[in-house]
């Protein structure tokens, strides 16, 4: 499966997808220091060293009145601007500079540096940067950032943020661009002369002359943008934080970005510990290249995330799970700006390579990508497909609750008996299990927090108020559900399982008629809702007579044949007879206890009970009544014994739901009372 999650990895990058997912965090939030190269690479021009914020500007207007003033301008949260008023400023500092005034290739380098220097979502310690990460973050010899806000030297060691200390500032330099850390960074395609000059080069910036001069335009700049903390009495520089970027010769970038390739290769080696008297050459279980430094991948592994180095040491030696630094990358690029970015759940990574064209067009639309949930790439794959079966890897991803599973889908069928299987689904969902089963496969049902509690509660809402029972039900079908709509495990719902699931949810939804809260009469239709979907599932899955057929037989008879007829036609009676309640507020709690009748006879004694409390109600010439009763006690004369199943039980509810067809009414056409 790694192969083709590095072959679809390899096809979004190239079709631009990581590009425009990762466009939304383009943008100039912090100030940069750009510290240019000369065209040999030989050394830095201290000279020519500027600071680039999103735009400058002159002039505001206070009481009504344009004063002089100029102000530096970046990108803040949620799309808003912040300034900066300048101070102990010349007119239109020459080392300021805007950033819509460089050319546009840089301008896209400079926009980039947040994601060109930003943690991984595994490493939110910034354990990965280049040497240690005192007060800064490298992901690229030629980029790295640093902070304000604080920063002490003692004992010779250099304690905070590298801006506040020329000393701590010339040692981090030095920590970063020392040769090991410097042959690490070189991208490894480099030809000998090249690697040389960039050897020279980055060991030259932490020389005392070069330090001197870049700590002198850092020092300006605070001086320039400084502001007074009442609090602390003392002049604190307004940001938090800045970019540092050597800018190399315009054709080092121009053509092709070279920043962005020099992070990707940087990212491969930091992405595992490479340990090569441990762990010896192999082949890539991805790409097949041979006799390579191998690591199990930093994506998709279920090693201790608080050891992010930790290597699998009792693995077979045949476990085809390791891959080389390209690879790696690749995958790591998948789950970060594909999987994270777009908050992807559930993926299906399909096998055919035209089907996995058409998602990345799918996802690809005018020049934009959109989110698209699991059953829309199914249907979008279906439609443009030859095949009735579907083939993928399914990935099941929730990073924030350290879920990740893997399976292999074969003969997945978008249509079930002629209807759309998620159709199905939802079917269920709404009827059976009040809209709680799709949005809790893999979670716990949490009650919602009350208006003025601070605590979330653990304790499960339910489907109804104060009533978790319907929860459990989620838990108790939850897999099996999700193994038949989502792993093709078509064995995981059938007619009997659909009788189960209906039978206990019934069970749930009967105690609702004794929630004081509840309309009574809401929760009827519901219920007869319910049955009525029951019915017609149950006539998708089966394979002899459905219920529904079952109902229509009886009804078409008209009289008691069979066991089904008698529970059927027992539920109308039952109707009936509560119907014949003179009470302002008619009920129909006193039908629930039917549900945990379990023979016949027993099923009489409470309808007979039924009957003694409203006899008086009945007309003596009733005369439909009088037949349907008198057959049902002739009935049970010979089946007092039978079990009253859940089959029957369903039945027997279905009678009495079926208000608009009750028997006893047919003649009189009297509504519900």
């Amino acid at each position: 499966m790694l192969k083709e999650i590095v072959e679809f990895s390899t096809k979004l990058e190239d079709a631009g997808i990581y590009e425009m997912v990762n466009e939304e965090e383009k943008k100039l939030d912090k100030p940069v220091m750009v510290i240019p190269v000369t065209d040999d690479l030989k050394e830095i021009k201290t000279d020519d060293i500027y600071f680039v914020f999103k735009d400058i500007k002159d002039g505001a207007v206070e009481n009504g009145v344009t004063v002089k003033k100029q102000y530096v301008i970046l990108d803040g949260k949620k799309e808003n601007e912040i300034k900066w008023e300048m101070k102990n400023s010349e007119d239109n500092p020459s080392n300021l500079k805007n950033c819509s005034n460089e050319n546009v290739q840089w301008q896209n380098i400079l926009k980039s540096l947040s994601i060109y220097t930003k943690k991984p979502s595994n490493d939110p310690k910034g354990n990965k940067s280049i040497g240690s990460n005192k007060g800064t973050n490298s992901y690229s010899l030629l980029i790295f950032e640093g902070k304000f806000d604080s920063g002490t030297l003692s004992n010779r060691k250099f304690k905070g943020d590298i801006f506040n200390c020329k000393q701590g500032f010339s040692q981090k330099l030095v920590d970063t661009y020392r040769k090991s850390n410097i042959l690490k960074g070189l991208p490894a395609d480099l030809n000998e002369e090249l690697k040389d000059n960039y050897l020279k080069l980055f060991s030259s910036v932490g020389s005392d002359a070069n330090i001197t001069d870049i700590w002198k335009k850092i020092d300006g700049l605070k001086n320039m943008l400084s502001v007074l903390d009442e609090k602390k009495n003392e002049w604190k520089f307004p940001g938090n934080a800045m970019f540092v970027i050597f800018k190399l010769p315009d054709i080092f970038y121009s053509q092709e970005n070279n920043y962005k390739i020099w992070h990707d290769k940087y990212l491969q080696k930091k992405i595992f510990k490479e340990q090569l008297d441990k762990y010896p050459q192999g082949d890539c279980c991805a790409c097949n290249k041979k006799n390579i430094s191998i690591y199990i991948p930093n994506a998709f592994h279920n090693l201790d995330q608080g050891k992010p180095f930790l290597k699998h040491h009792d693995r077979f030696v045949d476990y085809n799970i390791e891959v080389c630094e390209t690879c790696s990358l690749d995958i790591y690029k998948f789950q970060e700006y594909f999987l994270n970015k777009l908050k992807v759940t559930l993926f299906p990574l399909f096998i055919n390579t035209n089907d996995r064209e058409n998602v990345i067009n799918f996802f690809k639309k005018e020049g934009k990508v959109t989110k698209k949930g699991f059953k829309e790439i199914i249907h979008e794959v279906y439609k443009n497909s030859s095949n009735e079966e579907l083939d993928f890897y399914l990935i099941i991803y929730n990073w924030n609750d350290k879920i990740i599973a893997f399976d292999y889908i074969t003969g997945f069928k978008f249509k079930m008996y002629g209807e759309i299987i998620f159709s199905i689904e939802s079917t269920l969902d709404k009827f059976f299990f009040n809209k709680k089963l799709i949005n809790h496969y893999f979670s716990e049902i949490k009650e919602k927090k009350k208006k003025g509690s601070k605590k979330e509660s653990k304790v499960p809402k339910g489907a109804e108020r104060g009533n978790h029972q319907m929860d459990i039900l989620v838990y108790k079908y939850r897999q099996q559900l999700f193994d038949y709509f989502y792993r093709a495990k078509y064995t995981g719902l059938s007619q009997k399982i659909l009788a189960d699931i209906y039978f206990d949810s019934l069970k749930v939804r009967l105690r609702e008629f004794f929630d004081k809260k509840e309309d009574n009469k809401t929760t009827y239709y519901n219920l007869k809702n319910m049955s009525d979907v029951y019915f017609d599932l149950d006539s998708i899955f089966s394979k002899k007579e459905t219920k529904m057929e079952t109902v229509e037989r009886i009804k078409k008879e008209g009289k008691i044949t069979d066991k089904e007829s008698f529970a059927y036609y027992a539920g109308q009676i039952a109707y009936y007879l509560l119907n014949q309640s003179k009470s302002s507020e008619k009920t129909h709690a006193m039908i629930e206890p039917f549900i945990n009748m379990n023979n016949f006879g027993l099923l009489a004694e409470r309808i007979k009970e039924l009957f003694n409390s409203y006899k008086h109600a009945i007309p003596l010439n009733a005369k439909r009544f009088n037949e349907m009763f008198s057959g049902m006690s002739g009935f049970l004369y010979d089946n007092k014994e039978e079990k009253f199943t859940r089959e029957l039980i369903t039945l027997f509810y279905a009678g009495y739901f079926n208000s608009n067809e009750n028997i006893f009414y047919a003649s009189s056409k009297e509504g519900e009372k």
